[in-house]
């Protein structure tokens, strides 16, 4: 069940491949969360309108938020955070380079109990 959301200003120099940017990203929770690689939900949303520091036109970010079920350790969670920060690193490096580029992560629990889904094969 696990969701990415990744949100970025319209003004980062990459092109946004969907697939070679979330297919490293999947494969790092298919490997530590164990989750099913089918059940990996990703989304990238372009934010227009933004204002970071000062407003100047060079700021930019990037942020992931990462929606896991409840119960896997800390330890878990950070390494998973740690290695997707290394995936966006990676992918914007252009972006790094030319702008003023604030690349996050959150690792967000899910309470169990409060996630509800209608089974892929079910409608």
């Amino acid at each position: 069940m696990p969701h990415l959301i990744l949100e970025y200003t319209d003004n980062v120099k990459e092109k946004i491949n969907l697939q070679a940017l979330f297919t490293p990203c999947h494969a790092i929770l298919e490997k530590n969360a164990p989750t099913d690689l089918s059940s990996c939900k990703s989304r990238a949303i372009k934010q227009t309108h933004f204002y970071i520091g000062n407003g100047a036109p060079q700021y930019a970010f990037v942020h992931l938020t990462l929606l896991l079920a409840e119960g896997r350790p800390l330890s878990t969670r950070q390494n998973i955070g740690q290695q997707m920060l290394k995936v966006l690193e990676e992918y914007f490096a252009q972006s790094s380079k030319e702008l003023n580029l604030q690349i996050t992560v959150e690792v967000k629990e899910l309470a169990k109990g409060l996630y509800f889904k209608i089974p892929a094969n079910s409608i």
